[in-house]
């Protein structure tokens, strides 16, 4: 044990500050399946995705971008313990009122008079990693 003092002092071994060590989280993890709506529409060169149920919205060049981004947004809203803990176990919605939904938020938040674009409805499905 002194030879190992000895090296301590002297620096030949550096000794390991365990402050700045993190122990793993314990917690478990499980994976929900969540199908969700989206409403899809173009603004001038941009696919705009939103999710009226949670005002979550992403946009991307292509569709194929656009699907994937407004995945990754979701995911991440839905995988705070916040939004865990408020979220009933079914989701209930309709198509019309999905589109309705996000046409009253166009309306509410166009600041230059655009007209109304088309909008498309797709489910889109996602897993969520969810701390438990």
């Amino acid at each position: 044990m002194e030879v190992m003092e000895n090296l301590y002092k002297n620096k030949f071994i550096p000794r390991l500050n365990t402050s700045f060590y993190h122990l793993p989280s314990f917690k478990s993890k499980i994976v929900k399946n969540y199908t969700l709506p989206i409403v899809i529409h173009r603004e001038d060169d941009w696919f705009v995705a939103e999710c009226p149920l949670f005002y979550v919205a992403s946009q991307g060049r292509t569709m194929e971008e656009v699907l994937i981004n407004i995945k990754s947004a979701l995911r991440l809203y839905l995988s705070s313990e916040k939004v865990q803990k408020n979220l009933p176990e079914k989701l209930t919605y309709s198509e019309e009122d999905m589109i309705q939904k996000a046409i009253d938020l166009f309306i509410e938040y166009n600041l230059s008079d655009d007209e109304l674009p088309e909008y498309f409805y797709k489910e889109i499905k996602i897993d969520v990693l969810i701390n438990k």
